[in-house]
């Protein structure tokens, strides 16, 4: 069983990770008992974990989240396995691998020449110079595999609402702020909050993916940009400013996205460039962009951050999970799923 499931649960669930509420400033200890001795000097392990309170925080955060992951897929696998057992024996069939391939292999068709030819258009870019025939058997093979995951993703859900199953597995997420600027509905059921370095391309990567979120969640998905500039990128920090006085003329998502688009030549030129290109009132912008408040801001983003655990960016909480990375579209549906039927 497990062995003719294992992919297709791999494509149906992958993985997510989640944490039990922000830690505290220094984690439980024998406080009194004494750790190093030095003359007639002592030092208590309350006093050593105090000298390391922000590491200890830390790593109890990690060791939280791989716990979490770790019973979530193990909750989610365990689940699937008794259900298609239990789907097998009620419709009399000979083993799981009959009611995969009937419910799930054969329900995928072949990719039209339309749809081949349009993923060609979409990732033509990525594909070096290459023409459609020398790429076509890759493509076909990709479109199949998302063809056989979707599939998947129904069988599952439908699987689950015939069974009336509810998870009562405790989903552990941080109370991480939902404000700032956003796109979907404001009564999204799942909110994914972003944070993000307008250098960093791990980031415009993400910001692709979070776009097929929204189109394949139209309704039940609304996405909070959050500034995380790194120390390393020079400019991250003034296009994060840039973007936020572009707010302040309701252009926040217009210069976001040519900020991504130019990053590889950001500089205070080009981002006063970029915002003559939005018809940006010149002098209001250029008051905005001197002003202290407006920098504060972004490092108050990138301080609520850090305290949750962000190091670099792209760094996701999808109501209040964490994902880190520039995660596929597949890492997110899983966790959107189990959301939405909460």
């Amino acid at each position: 069983m497990r062995t003719t499931l294992c992919v297709l649960i791999l494509i149906g669930f992958g993985t997510s990770s989640s944490v039990a509420g922000e830690c505290p400033s220094a984690p439980p200890s024998a406080g009194s008992d004494i750790v190093i001795k030095l003359g007639e000097s002592k030092i208590k392990l309350a006093e050593l974990d105090g000298s390391i309170s922000k590491e200890l925080c830390a790593a109890k955060m990690a060791y939280d989240i791989k716990v979490n992951e770790l019973r979530q897929n193990a909750a989610e696998a365990l689940l699937m396995e008794r259900l298609v057992r239990d789907e097998v024996k009620s419709r009399g069939m000979a083993n799981e691998q009959e009611l995969i391939t009937k419910e799930v292999i054969t329900k995928v068709k072949a990719p039209t020449e339309s749809e081949i030819k349009a993923f060609y258009n979409e990732v033509q870019e990525r594909l070096g110079g290459k023409s459609l025939e020398q790429v076509r058997s890759d493509l076909v093979g990709y479109l199949r595999e998302q063809g056989i995951k979707e599939a998947y993703q129904k069988f599952s859900s439908d699987l689950r609402a015939k069974a009336k199953v509810k998870l009562t597995l405790p989903v552990y997420r941080l109370p991480v702020s939902t404000s700032g600027p956003s796109k979907g509905p404001k009564d999204a059921k799942v909110v994914i909050v972003e944070y993000a370095d307008y250098e960093c391309p791990y980031c415009g990567r993400a910001g692709e993916t979070l776009k097929a979120v929204m189109k394949k969640y139209p309704k039940d998905v609304r996405v909070v940009f959050k500034d995380y500039p790194l120390d390393f990128h020079e400019n991250a920090l003034p296009a994060a400013v840039g973007a936020r006085c572009a707010g302040q003329q309701g252009k926040f998502w217009e210069m976001h996205e040519a900020l991504f688009a130019n990053m590889s030549e950001l500089g205070p030129q080009k981002i006063r460039e970029l915002a003559g290109s939005l018809a940006l009132d010149s002098k209001k912008f250029e008051a905005c962009l001197v002003d202290p408040s407006i920098a504060q801001a972004v490092q108050a983003d990138q301080a609520e951050g850090a305290r949750f655990g962000v190091e670099g960016t792209p760094a996701f909480f999808v109501n209040g999970v964490p994902l880190s990375g520039a995660q596929p579209i597949d890492a997110f549906i899983p966790i959107i799923e189990r959301e939405l039927a909460r």
